[in-house]
């Protein structure tokens, strides 16, 4: 008897496929209260996100087109798409069974919803959920997590497996991809580990989250930590970027971040997107074309550290995760 495949879903956010649907990915994220609470109730959420969503998509239409994507979409859409493409060989010759690997967005195509569908449809002997996320936080993985256990694929009784993996920030191999891209950063900057100034740069979150008991920040932290211990860097900091709407994030900013090293001379500069596992509008727009062009304006060296994406070693890395 043949050995059924397993399925392999990687969940995300999603992003638009072109500068057409921005609006309507960005009114799905805001109206979602899992990962952004403006605090104005239902309706009144409903109102602000179609508002903000109708004015930010007209202002980053330009910067969407700037990231070389056909018709604009997100590149995140593209790396999600090569990891699918390619994960299924090296899960086959890591563990000698086939798998699906399949994606699930929350605010675009492939909707999670959808794609648990289709998985229910199949005859799998393992079903493997991974969100794309390094660091746990309820607005990102507890988020996606909803929409799985709001399905019928959690209860489904068919499965002789059912794993959930809510963060992977501590895997050995993921970990050395990131070094190994921190060293090469140094290097394009003609420096030694010991003359540079590592800023880890993690997506924010709204203040009210951690209120809540979100781990989220912890995580950075002790991953900042574990890749600090391995290069042995004496100057570094953390900050958080991608603040978005009325509500209070989670500071301090990279952007102010950056000015103070800038105002201070700090030369040398490594930026290190610690959150972000492939290229997308912030890290190509607003820490590439924005903060980095700003610093340098300043006669000052700063270069960051190149995004996981296809590359071989992430890819081994979430095979090491998820078998």
């Amino acid at each position: 008897m043949a050995i059924k495949k397993d399925a392999v879903i990687l969940l995300g956010m999603g992003g638009p496929d072109s500068i057409h649907s921005i609006q309507t990915f960005l009114k799905n994220l805001f109206s979602d209260r899992d990962i952004i609470d403006f605090r104005v109730g239902n309706l009144g959420q409903k109102i602000l996100s179609s508002i903000i969503s109708k004015k930010r998509a007209k202002k980053i239409a330009p910067e969407y087109l700037m990231m070389g994507m056909p018709e604009g979409g997100s590149p995140q859409n593209y790396y999600n798409n090569k990891l699918i493409e390619l994960l299924p060989k090296l899960y086959h010759d890591k563990t000698g069974v086939e798998a699906d690997f399949i994606l699930g967005m929350c605010y675009f195509h492939p909707y999670i919803e959808d794609t648990i569908q289709t998985v229910l449809k199949g005859d799998y002997r393992k079903i493997i959920i991974l969100p794309l996320y390094p660091h746990y936080s309820d607005t990102t993985t507890g988020t996606t997590l909803k929409r799985v256990t709001k399905s019928n694929l959690i209860n489904k009784a068919k499965y002789e497996k059912l794993i959930i993996i809510n963060e992977w920030y501590d895997n050995n191999i993921y970990n050395d991809a990131i070094v190994k891209r921190i060293e090469n950063a140094a290097k394009k900057l003609s420096c030694t580990l010991k003359d540079v100034f590592v800023l880890f740069s993690a997506h924010s979150i709204p203040l009210v989250y951690l209120e809540k008991g979100d781990t989220y920040q912890k995580s950075i932290v002790k991953h900042v930590d574990m890749i600090v211990n391995e290069l042995k860097l004496k100057n570094y900091t953390i900050s958080y970027q991608s603040k978005v709407g009325p509500v209070k994030w989670l500071p301090p900013s990279t952007k102010d971040t950056l000015n103070d090293l800038k105002n201070r001379g700090i030369d040398n500069v490594v930026v290190v997107p610690i959150s972000f596992i492939s290229d997308h509008i912030e890290t190509l727009i607003e820490i590439d074309h924005q903060l980095i062009n700003d610093y340098k304006k300043a006669d000052l060296n700063i270069v960051r550290s190149e995004s996981l994406n296809e590359a071989d070693d992430f890819l081994h890395a979430i095979i090491d995760i998820i078998s």
